[in-house]
């Protein structure tokens, strides 16, 4: 969709999207105007980053088909390479994309954890790990618990899969 990641030309991405991806388009530019940054806690407009980036971050973010693969999927999503990627999101967010997928993984097992009773084992292979026991060190480091008692201290009943919850 992109023809490279440094340069960037509305009408010839915007003639590949579909729908989805044009929606997803527009929620990086227009309806998201800001990222936050947890690494320097600060907010860090779109306008101040390359939009390619932009829109790579919307995608990842919101389907865990994308974020559950890892930095090399990341990198293709954005068509650039892992080098690339991991310089210009450490330029312009201070954070690296193992970073960010990792941050998105936790939510994700957290979210998940509340509202499925699917296994914990489950949800963690769900979101990319394939390493289970590294991925409940992280969280347990990341949220002081581990998993099966975040669960059993935050289950949310009556919850549909669909409802937002933010951490």
């Amino acid at each position: 969709e992109f023809s490279d990641c440094s340069s960037f030309r509305l009408n010839d991405t915007l003639q590949g999207m579909n729908v989805k991806y044009f929606l997803q388009f527009l929620t990086a530019k227009i309806l998201l105007p800001h990222i936050y940054c947890k690494q320097t806690s600060k907010v860090v407009s779109n306008t101040d980053i390359p939009l390619w980036l932009a829109i790579t971050l919307e995608r990842i973010s919101f389907d865990v088909e994308f974020f559950s693969k890892g930095v090399e999927h990341m990198a293709n999503v954005a068509n650039c390479s892992p080098t690339h990627l991991e310089r210009t999101m450490k330029k312009y967010l201070n954070i690296t994309p193992l970073d960010f997928l990792t941050d998105l993984r936790l939510k994700y097992v957290a979210r998940t954890l509340l509202i499925s009773d699917q296994t914990v084992n489950s949800i963690f292979f769900e979101a990319g790990y394939t390493n289970i026991s590294w991925g409940r060190k992280l969280f347990k480091q990341r949220y002081g618990v581990t998993p099966a008692k975040y669960r059993k201290d935050n289950k949310i009943k009556d919850m549909n899969p669909n409802d937002s919850v933010v951490f």
